[in-house]
C-alpha cells in the first residue's frame, strides 16, 4: 500500500512538468478607437485594466478615463485624468504623476499565471530618464497608497538613455500567484523627477489546458482513494 501512495505521490509531482498551456498575449494599442476611451475599465483577452487618479481631498484611489495612444514610440493605455490636457497626443495623457498621481491595474483570469508585461514610452528627455514601480496585490482595486501595505512591490523599472522604450519585463515567479498588477510612475531613484509618464503596451499570460486540470485532478483523486482505503 506504500508503493501504490508513493508512486501516486510521484505521479502527481510529475504533472508540472508534463503540463501544458496556452499562451496569451494582449496588445493595447489596437484595434479600436484611439483617444479617450470614456471609460475607467477596458477588458481584452481575458485582460481587465482600470485607471486610477489619487483623489486627495479623501485621500482615495478613484476612477479615471484610460486613453489609448498609436504612435511610435507611443503605443497602448493611458490614464487622462482630472486637470489634465486630455486632448492630442500629449504626454499628460499617459500613465503619469506630472499632474497627479496615477495608476493603473491590470487583472488577468483567476486560472492564469502572469509571463510578462510590456511598457511603452518609457525614456529619457531633456531632464531627466522615466522611473516607475510595479506592484503585486489579490484585489482588482486599490484601496490604500501604493505605497503601503497591502501592495507589495515587485519591479522598480526605469529607462535608460538611448535604451529600449518599449521593454518587456518578465513577472518574478514569486509573484505570479496574484492575478492583478499595478503600475505607478515614480521616481524610486530619489531624483524627484515627476514627469514618469509611459503606457500599458501588453500583456502576456498563461492559462493551463483542460487536459491539464484533469489530470491534475485525477491525480489528486487518486492519492484520496489510497489514502482512503488505508484508513479503512
Amino acid at each position: 500500500m506504500k508503493t501504490k501512495l508513493l508512486l501516486a505521490a510521484l505521479a502527481l509531482l510529475l504533472v508540472p512538468s508534463m503540463a501544458s498551456a496556452d499562451t496569451v498575449t494582449v496588445v493595447f494599442n489596437t484595434p479600436g478607437l484611439l483617444g479617450s476611451l470614456g471609460s475607467p475599465t477596458f477588458s481584452s483577452g481575458g485582460v481587465t485594466v482600470n485607471g486610477w487618479v489619487w483623489d486627495t481631498n479623501t485621500s482615495t484611489w478613484v476612477p479615471a478615463n484610460l486613453w489609448r495612444r498609436n504612435n511610435a514610440g507611443d503605443h497602448g493605455l493611458g490614464v487622462c485624468s482630472e486637470g489634465a490636457a486630455c486632448i492630442g497626443s500629449g504626454d499628460n495623457n499617459e500613465l503619469s504623476n506630472q499632474l497627479n498621481q496615477e495608476l493603473i491595474t491590470i487583472t488577468i483570469p483567476n486560472s492564469a499565471s502572469w509571463v510578462s508585461v510590456q511598457l511603452s514610452s518609457l525614456d529619457c528627455g531633456n531632464s531627466a530618464c522615466e522611473y516607475g514601480i510595479m506592484y503585486t496585490a489579490n484585489m482588482a482595486g486599490p484601496n490604500t497608497n501604493p505605497l503601503s501595505v497591502p501592495w507589495t512591490a515587485i519591479i522598480f523599472y526605469n529607462a535608460t538613455v538611448g535604451g529600449n522604450v518599449e521593454p518587456v519585463f518578465a513577472i518574478p515567479a514569486a509573484f505570479i500567484g496574484n492575478n492583478t498588477i499595478a503600475l505607478y510612475p515614480f521616481d524610486w531613484s530619489g531624483g524627484g523627477n515627476t514627469n514618469n509618464d509611459h503606457l500599458l503596451f501588453a500583456v502576456t499570460y498563461e492559462i493551463p489546458e483542460p487536459g491539464t486540470l484533469l489530470l491534475l485532478g485525477a491525480g489528486l483523486l487518486g492519492i484520496a482513494g489510497i489514502a482512503r482505503r488505508k484508513l479503512s
